[in-house]
């Protein structure tokens, strides 16, 4: 092309001959090569649960995931909520989202499920998760260490973050000398700081009354049952403890009725002893410190006067309930 456009500029004649005399341009421009194919995707999404595939007034929520997912900043994002809530359901809705994308720019995409399908009820621990995550991922060795060190992850200045967040006050030498106390675990500082707010107004030189026996427990791969008696212990025996057991005895949320029928008397002993006659101001101030103490759910708009836990306090508390009886 550039002989033609050339021969044509100069008004010269272009013959079948002069073009094959021309220069070959081949050795300058190369040989096209076949354009780089990415490598393929790896996906194991078995383990999550199955849910339905309609999702109704989470426009918010999926433009939350998509804003965080493309924020080079953004390395970690948690949905909380307590079950039934649908946390699973969002989460295979907006994987289907970026499953029609082919993932993004994901290259590993691995899901997990704590709660086995099926009418058992089993969950499956944190070392099973560890083990299959770090195998999935490459680890060479992913026996090696305990769970307590597999599971590492908040720096002293990201566990000081932490607990600025929930509310505890003082210097940041202290919050960040706590955070190495607990060796950044997530669950031990999130249980300081609700603890610490609770009891002694979020002030971090408080933590001596309580680190040594948590931090104690927590690094020995405390499972449900540890966390439960720590907070069994700060709330001592009455009125707190009392609800939770009461809770236990359902295995959805308590309405005002049931409850009510409960809270009769005579009352059932070892039980709601601690419950009789108290004034409607007594009684939410226990329910407020058992909900910042994260025992019990916040308050649902749409039946306030329903009682809340998460599962796995009901059955603990639900089992002392019955061993009293």
């Amino acid at each position: 092309m550039p002989t033609i456009t050339g021969a044509l500029d100069a008004d010269h004649r272009i013959t079948r001959q002069s073009l094959r005399k021309a220069p070959s341009t081949a050795s300058r421009v190369g040989t096209r090569k076949p354009p780089t194919r990415p490598a393929p995707k790896k996906i194991s999404i078995a383990r999550l649960p199955v849910t339905g595939s309609e999702v109704f007034g989470r426009d918010e929520d999926i433009v939350f995931l998509d804003r965080a997912w493309s924020n080079k900043d953004v390395n970690v994002v948690t949905i909380v909520a307590w079950a039934g809530a649908g946390k699973s359901t969002l989460l295979n809705h907006w994987l289907r989202r970026i499953a029609a994308e082919k993932y993004r720019s994901a290259e590993l995409v691995f899901g997990w499920s704590f709660y086995r399908q099926g009418t058992s009820g089993d969950t499956s621990s944190a070392d099973e998760f560890l083990d299959a995550a770090l195998s999935w991922f490459g680890d060479s060795d992913p026996r090696l260490g305990t769970a307590w060190e597999k599971g590492e992850q908040l720096s002293d200045d990201a566990g000081a973050k932490l607990l600025r967040a929930l509310g505890v006050k003082g210097d940041q030498t202290d919050l960040r000398s706590a955070s190495g106390e607990f060796s950044g675990h997530c669950l031990a500082l999130t249980l300081l700081g609700s603890y610490l707010t609770d009891a002694y107004n979020g002030d971090i030189r408080c933590r001596s009354e309580v680190s040594g026996h948590l931090a104690r427990d927590l690094r020995q791969g405390v499972q449900v049952q540890k966390v439960m008696e720590s907070y069994q212990t700060w709330l001592g025996e009455g009125p707190e403890l009392a609800v939770l057991r009461m809770l236990g005895l359902f295995d959805r949320p308590a309405d005002e009725k049931a409850l009510g029928a409960l809270l009769k008397p005579p009352a059932i002993p070892g039980l709601t002893e601690s419950l009789m006659d108290l004034r409607p101001t007594a009684w939410r101030t226990i329910l407020a410190k058992l909900r910042r103490a994260r025992l019990l759910a916040g308050e649902d708009p749409h039946n306030p006067r329903c009682l809340d836990a998460h599962p796995l306090v009901r059955e603990y508390f639900g089992e002392q309930c019955v061993e009293g009886m």
